[in-house]
């Protein structure tokens, strides 16, 4: 987290279940795992550390040897369970962890009932090549650790890729191993707005929508904003000439997955298609084979949450499509990356931004990243439309025409209810609010006509539009929609706790 960050806000659903976890009458081994700057650390810090009476943070050194990680293991053990007493030399993990268990026994005879929290921060870094880390940590929880019920062990990393194949999905020795594992996501929008408002930052909602699209709900780049901005103003400074976020996309691949040529190739080839595409043509485009190798990439990109699986409704498993969700990456794709540079540059390069905002790019642009919020926002507009205590499964849905002369149709979000009826979703982004004109009611009309006949007969089909500042009224409105969500219904999340 940035210096000068916010009291812990949000992540009402995280501290529900950590703080389960904290008061469970076990011990508890959990991976907490998301994308750089997506604020773990402070979460695990200000939550955990709040609920522990003793509290071991542990956070490893990027590219140092195994000999330096061990000093900064046992430097904090000796600090936080042996009294500042000097240890001999830690030369192995084994002895590490070793050490580790004497002095949680010793804390324990001095208070049984009191909670221990040992995190690991950044266990990639921790665990060097060949250093035996996690053949280590993963003996001392099966013979010791794991016996000490008032032990709350949290091992955390950015690295995504490492994680998932190292901790999460393990095969040797770390397998079965974690009682619970969580995986950060973003902010959503009414978080968004509660961390701005702890910052000072008094935006309106319009302004935050706009602000999202381009940031997402990551609290580091948020933490860029400034109090005074508009969001414009704020994208436009940070985003370009020598903001800092300008070269952030490429720190963050490298910061997930390392090596992240494959993973940077896959994103590039899904933005050629905002809609998505199949494993099929992500194969053709890749000249590889469907293999295994693939898969993993695939499954890490997701795991990052830069990229989803979407199955249309209707349709198999074949017809799944990926597509980019991430709001920076699409946006740094859309705008950062083909921003001029070098001797190209103009002064005054912030501007570039607020002049680019009423191009037909931008339009197009906007009209994605909103779709995407409204992917990511399915609870709160299920709310707003009324259904949320209906079962339901979410999907897109495209008629694919049977011939050149026809036209096929999509709707951008489908509700397939439990009641045994649907609710189409338009989606539309406008600066102001939208109004519906004969060729559009129109379009609408053969929309709705095409969804009946294919996916829909004999049930009844409710038709919704989501319009960040609303829809004008008039006789087309009245007569084709049923339900009309705006952007204030995306920050009426409610608390889980």
């Amino acid at each position: 987290m940035a210096k000068n960050a916010p009291k812990l806000v949000g992540r009402h659903a995280e501290k529900k279940r950590l703080h389960d976890l904290v008061l469970s009458k076990r011990a508890e081994f959990i991976a907490l795992y998301g994308r750089r700057r997506i604020g773990k650390t402070f979460l695990v810090e200000q939550h955990l550390g709040g609920l522990s009476q003793t509290f071991i943070h542990i956070t490893g050194q990027i590219d140092a040897d195994r000999t330096r990680q061990l000093e900064i293991f046992q430097t904090e053990i000796e600090k936080k369970l042996f009294d500042q007493k000097r240890l001999p030399h830690f030369l192995t993990w084994n002895v590490a962890f070793q050490q580790l268990i004497s002095g949680l026994k010793r804390r324990i005879s001095e208070s049984p009932k009191g909670i221990i929290t040992v995190f690991l921060d950044e266990i990639p870094w921790l665990s060097t090549q060949k250093s035996g880390l996690l053949s280590a940590l993963d003996h001392a929880w099966n013979t010791e650790l794991r016996h000490i019920s008032n032990l709350k062990l949290v091992v955390c990393g950015s690295a995504a890729a490492w994680m998932i194949k190292n901790i999460v999905n393990a095969k040797g020795g770390l397998h079965n191993r974690l009682t619970a594992s969580m995986r950060l996501a973003p902010f959503n929008l009414q978080e968004t707005e509660e961390y701005l408002h702890a910052r000072g930052i008094k935006l309106s909602r319009r302004e935050i929508i706009t602000l999202y699209m381009a940031f997402g709900g990551v609290a580091y780049y948020l933490d860029f904003v400034r109090r005074g901005q508009s969001a414009s103003q704020a994208i436009g400074t940070t985003c370009f000439g020598s903001g800092e976020l300008s070269s952030e996309f490429d720190r963050l691949f490298t910061s997930l997955f390392g090596d992240s040529g494959d993973h940077l190739k896959i994103i590039r080839i899904l933005a050629r298609r905002r809609e998505g595409l199949t494993r099929d043509f992500i194969v053709n485009a890749m000249n590889t084979s469907s293999g295994g190798q693939l898969s993993l990439r695939l499954h890490e990109l997701i795991e990052a949450g830069f990229i989803d699986l979407i199955v249309p409704l209707g349709r198999k498993i074949k017809d799944a499509q990926y597509r980019i969700i991430d709001e920076f990456v699409w946006f740094a794709l859309s705008w950062i990356e083909k921003a001029p540079r070098g001797a190209m540059i103009p002064r005054d390069i912030e501007n570039y931004w607020t002049a680019e905002s009423s191009t037909p790019s931008y339009r197009s642009w906007a009209g994605y990243a909103f779709e995407n919020l409204c992917f990511k926002h399915q609870l709160e507009i299920r709310r707003a439309l009324g259904i949320a205590g209906i079962a339901t499964k979410v999907g897109s849905w495209r008629n694919h025409p049977k011939s050149k002369k026809e036209k096929g149709v999509q709707i951008d979000l489908v509700f397939a209810r439990a009641d045994r009826c649907f609710t189409i979703c338009e989606i539309k982004y406008y600066d102001v609010s939208f109004r519906i004109e004969k060729f559009y009611a129109e379009a609408l009309r053969r929309k709705r006509a095409e969804f009946v006949k294919e996916l829909a007969k004999n049930k009844h089909v409710f038709t919704a539009m989501i319009c960040a500042h609303g829809i004008d009224p008039n006789e087309y409105s009245r007569e084709l929609i049923d339900h009309i969500v705006t952007g204030d219904a995306f920050f009426m999340a409610k608390n889980v706790w």
